[in-house]
């Protein structure tokens, strides 16, 4: 792995099982932490893909960056590393993610989020209700904008 890795925890190695005599040349197994990858969890899994992805001198060379539900199986302190990993190195990059979570969307700054309906798109920002998202501070955003009716609390007693 590379040294500037940011996501995963842990020293990756390859390692054989050598259970029978030509086991080497189709048991060839990636480790962290001497734990084979299969039995790692779904999340670690998936923040080694992505991060291996976005390593990669494709991904390195590339302008445009897109991701699919990067918070599939992450914990949220595991989210929150990967969001800051990719906006820290690939703020240059044009990134486009889709996501159902809200926190992804909050994360990466409501100003940048393009919101998709009947073939139609609108950014956050040019919504009339826009002032109110900037002035929330939980993370269930999209629970708010897309439920059938809501009332509208500013100040501390939102948080009641």
């Amino acid at each position: 792995m590379r040294k500037g890795s940011t996501i995963i925890d842990g020293k990756v190695s390859i390692s054989v099982d050598l259970g029978t005599k030509n086991a080497w040349e189709n048991s060839l197994v990636t480790q962290i932490e001497n734990i084979p990858f299969g039995y790692i969890g779904k999340g670690a899994q998936c923040a080694v893909k992505t991060e291996l992805a976005l390593t990669h001198k494709l991904a390195q060379n590339a302008s445009i960056i897109l991701l699919e539900e990067p918070e599939s199986h992450l914990s949220y302190s595991k989210l929150n590393q990967l969001i800051a990993a990719i906006e820290d190195k690939y703020s240059d990059k044009q990134i486009i993610i889709s996501t159902h979570n809200s926190f992804v969307a909050n994360k990466l700054n409501l100003n940048n989020i393009v919101l998709l309906d009947n073939h139609e798109t609108v950014k956050i920002k040019d919504l009339a209700s826009a002032d109110f998202f900037f002035f929330f501070f939980g993370y269930d955003t999209f629970r708010l904008m897309f439920c059938e009716n809501a009332l509208l609390v500013y100040g501390v007693s939102g948080e009641l």
